[in-house]
């Protein structure tokens, strides 16, 4: 069962439960002005007390007297003595027979009606039980979450146990009601406690220690288990006593441990909390669980050590119990699930339900007490059981049509669902602008759901999310609607579309800043739901409330999700399809990059009857960043240079032309290598690239004399092979170019003799990658010493044949070689 049904499931169980439990309490209340007044406190069958002139006292009825038998029907599990007595009638004698230290007693009980005063005080504590276990349904039904699941189990027992519902005498009905309230009386502890690990932020031992919730309520059900047992296998009135001792002492002990520990588990909270929102939102519930509970544990401290006594104010504190579902609805309430301007806007359709349902109520009321005139008895309480049924049927219908209604009152009815999205679906369809896409996607989702403002964000390039489109605004104003980082990322976490309550009950500590409260509430935001992508989150849709007033439903949850599923796949072929555009038009850069490269690279090198040069560059990605060069000055010397930008493909394609420029400029001058290099690297610092810089070699060769002079700016040390083998590194020089425009570069002079191979090259060659094996530069040694005796072309092939045998695979850097030999 997935986790929509499962809720949807609950929620009906839940509803039924509270209907019925709700009927049980309005036919208790309905009783309230017949109910006979018992002037004595029962606790199962032992009197508790005896009200001081009372009918009981008069009976000569004691505190500490076990009940037997009431009116000749015995007492035990299943019958106990309160529920027999509010069976009988004001006015009449009842007998009944009493154990008093061992000593059968026979009293003779006349119950008296209840005064005004007394059904007033019955009618306002069957009025706060019923308020209570309303609230707590009605929050679950409003918004289904395991917050409000345990919010409602709690509500619910509080309004049993403060007015538990009325039972027909039939088949042990009125045992169970009484088994109910007692294991209730148990479980509201663990259940206090289990709703303040939920709220008002989930506590973090929830995810380490998931067996957390069941463990708080094993104490209970062993200790019903227990009592229940030994009062079934041990009749009795001496057995009794001990089940009523132990079960006392049992219950006590459950609640001071639970509302300790509820009490520290919010004082905790509210040290945590980092605003004064969420500060508030914990004072609220502290405070009124803590008046809601502590008069009610007072007056029960109380009665157990003094039974017998009466205190000012004792039956007040029962009334104080409704400060608890009170301040939760408050905090609730603040934070998402209601909203004052709703309640007023709606006011006129709950008008028109309440009269209607009253309407059926009292018309089938008076209806059936018009049929029923001739009965002496006076009217049964099936009568107002049938009243109710029939009012909750009217209650049922009008809130099935209710949306209806009020959007057709508003003018806002929307559309059938399968038609918008047939219509949301040509509309995406051969969608390729962006900006146009997403005003769709907004617009439809305002309209699915009748909402009042709807806006449209996405991720910006440091990863926050932006408002990409709001009805009305442009694109300046639409940059001040913008969430923060922290809750950015913690928008990438959502799968499934979220209301605002929940967003911050998830925050650590339930944070938001100011920043990101302002933004939420400019736009009214209700529902907030991601735009899932392939890794992390594509973009989110902020929906407002409706237009009509209505919440949204799980339906409407569902629709804007698919709403969103289809929008999302429609961004992401439009972002592929730009993705195809942007590659085409790179390919067309890339192509004019090959080509002014190949015009860059020499096409023929300069030879002379004493010297002979050969080149190749072969680029990684089609364009690279290598650069080499061979040219004539006018003094007759060869120069030769070599260059690795740090950039590649387009961009070192660029530089390395930049720096072809500056080359044939500055080498044409008289001046030594290291002052034309020095100049060339103030020109490159010039051209601020701080991410970029050059590895360099520039050397000159007199083909008449073999002079070598050279200037190395960070590049691999070019090789000269001697004809006898011996192998001499170039390496006077200084930094790479494009580093620091101050820098000094120092040169070197070598003689190059007959037979003598000059190579300079990349560290594409060097640094090529045979699995963790690296081709390196004693490999190209032995290459080139064994190779010495070939002219420059064929040992330039011989060092591609090798680099290419060693490692087969596609070039992972670009690979250039420069070879010159004195003939």
């Amino acid at each position: 069962m997935d986790g929509r049904r499962e809720q949807h499931v609950t929620r009906s169980l839940l509803v039924i439960l509270g209907l019925l439990t709700l009927a049980g309490q309005i036919l208790e209340a309905e009783r309230a002005p017949h109910l006979p007044v018992l002037t004595m406190r029962l606790d199962g069958a032992w009197v508790r007390s005896v009200d001081a002139g009372g009918a009981a006292e008069r009976a000569g009825i004691r505190t500490g007297d076990f009940v037997t038998e009431v009116g000749g029907q015995g007492v035990g599990a299943l019958h106990r003595p309160r529920t027999l007595l509010k069976r009988c009638r004001a006015g009449e004698a009842v007998t009944l027979r009493l154990q008093r230290d061992d000593i059968p007693v026979t009293a003779v009980l006349v119950l008296r009606s209840a005064t005004r005063i007394e059904i007033l005080w019955r009618l306002a504590v069957a009025g706060v039980g019923i308020f209570t276990l309303l609230i707590g349904v009605l929050v679950y039904v409003k918004k289904p979450r395991r917050l409000t699941l345990i919010f409602a189990g709690v509500c619910y027992v509080l309004g049993y146990l403060i007015h538990p519902p009325y039972v027909p005498a039939i088949a042990g009905l009125p045992f169970v009601r009484d088994l109910i309230q007692e294991c209730f009386t148990f479980l509201l502890p663990p259940l206090l406690v289990h709703l303040f690990l939920l709220f008002p932020f989930r506590h973090a031992a929830l995810e380490t220690k998931p067996r957390l919730p069941r463990l708080l309520y094993l104490p209970s059900v062993l200790l019903l288990v227990g009592i229940q047992g030994q009062r079934w296998l041990l009749p009795g009135s001496g057995a009794d006593a001990i089940v009523h001792l132990v079960g006392g002492i049992a219950a006590g002990v459950l609640w001071v441990l639970g509302i300790l520990t509820a009490l520290w588990l919010f004082a905790r909270s509210y040290r945590r909390a980092q605003t004064d929102v969420a500060r508030a939102k914990v004072r609220a519930v502290l405070w009124g669980t803590v008046l809601g509970l502590l008069p009610v544990a007072l007056v029960l401290v109380l009665h157990e050590l003094w039974p017998g006594r009466m205190f000012p104010g004792d039956r007040l504190a029962v009334l104080s119990t409704v400060l608890i579902p009170l301040s939760f609805g408050y905090a609730i309430v603040r934070h998402g699930i209601f909203d004052a301007t709703l309640i007023v806007r709606r006011s006129l359709g709950l008008t028109v339900g309440a009269i209607l349902i009253l309407a059926a109520y009292f018309g089938t009321y008076l209806f059936l007490n018009h049929v029923l005139r001739p009965m002496p008895e006076g009217t049964p309480l099936w009568v107002s059981f049938v009243s109710m049924l029939v009012a909750a049927l009217v209650f049922l219908l009008f809130q099935a049509h209710r949306p209806a209604l009020l959007a057709n009152a508003a003018g806002t009815r929307r559309r059938d669902q399968q038609t918008l999205l047939c219509e949301l679906g040509q509309s995406l369809c051969g969608q390729t602008q962006h900006d146009q896409l997403v005003r769709t996607i907004a617009q439809f989702t305002a309209e699915a759901l009748g909402s009042e403002r709807v806006a449209f964000f996405e991720k910006t390039s440091e990863g926050q999310l932006e408002a990409a489109y709001l009805e009305g605004l442009g694109v300046e104003e639409l940059q001040r609607y913008r969430f923060s980082p922290n809750l950015s990322h913690k928008l990438e976490h959502l799968t499934e579309p979220t209301d605002r309550g929940d967003l911050e009950t998830d925050l650590p500590f339930g944070y938001l800043s100011p920043a990101d409260q302002s933004v939420l509430e400019a736009l009214g935001t209700e529902i907030i739901v991601p735009l899932p992508a392939e890794e992390g989150l594509r973009g989110m849709i902020s929906v407002g409330r409706q237009t009509f007033g209505e919440p949204y439903t799980s339906d409407d949850l569902q629709l804007v999700q698919t709403i969103a599923a289809e929008g999302s796949i429609a961004l992401e072929n439009t972002a592929l399809h730009e993705r195809v555009r942007q590659e085409e038009q790179w390919r067309r850069e890339v192509a004019l990059a090959r080509d002014l490269q190949k015009r860059l690279l020499p096409n023929q090198l300069p030879q002379g009857d004493a010297l002979e040069i050969s080149g190749f560059s072969v680029p990684a990605k089609g364009v690279g960043g290598d650069y080499y060069d061979g040219f004539r000055n006018p003094w007759g010397e060869i120069v030769l240079v070599i260059g690795d930008a740090s950039g590649k493909w387009v961009s070192g394609a660029i530089l390395m032309a930049n720096l072809q420029g500056l080359v044939k400029g500055e080498a044409m001058r008289r001046d030594q290598p290291p002052r034309i290099v020095q100049r060339i690297n103030r020109r490159v610092c010039e051209m601020k690239k701080p991410e970029r810089y050059i590895t360099f070699c520039l050397a000159r060769v007199d083909p008449l004399t073999g002079k070598l002079a050279y200037c190395n700016a960070g590049h691999p040390s070019p090789l000269l092979v001697r004809t006898d083998g011996r192998i001499e590194e170039l390496e006077d020089g200084g930094l790479p170019l494009g580093i620091r425009p101050q820098a000094t570069y120092d040169g070197g002079t070598i003689v190059m003799r007959s037979g003598d191979v000059l190579l300079l090259y990349t560290d594409g060659i060097t640094e090529r990658w045979r699995g963790r094996e690296q081709f390196g530069e004693e490999r190209l040694h032995q290459i080139a010493r064994e190779n010495r005796r070939l002219s420059a072309r064929a040992l330039q092939e011989a060092v591609l044949s090798a680099v290419q045998q060693f490692a087969p695979t596609p070039l992972d850097d670009d690979t250039t070689l420069l070879v010159a030999k004195m003939l």
